[in-house]
């Protein structure tokens, strides 16, 4: 099994190597063709692209630590 890398292109961007089950693949396989990419690649791609702006794009979450009217101390 190939283990998933990064490495750094002469460009400055990073190339990623995915590593999918067979099962994951064949997936990729059948909705590349059913959405009109011309490879998996392609497709999967678009998919991490797609998520990882969705994933800049979103809110930022919420401060993990609460105040309401009862606590008027700032916790440490």
């Amino acid at each position: 099994m190939t283990t998933p890398t990064l490495r750094k292109l002469p460009g400055g961007c990073y190339a990623i190597t995915l590593c999918l089950p067979p099962d994951i693949a064949a997936f990729a396989q059948v909705e590349c063709l059913a959405r009109g990419f011309a490879t998996p690649d392609g497709f999967l791609s678009c998919v991490l692209n797609t998520a990882m702006f969705a994933e800049m794009e979103a809110e930022p979450p919420p401060c993990p630590v609460g105040f309401d009217d009862r606590d008027d101390d700032i916790p440490f």
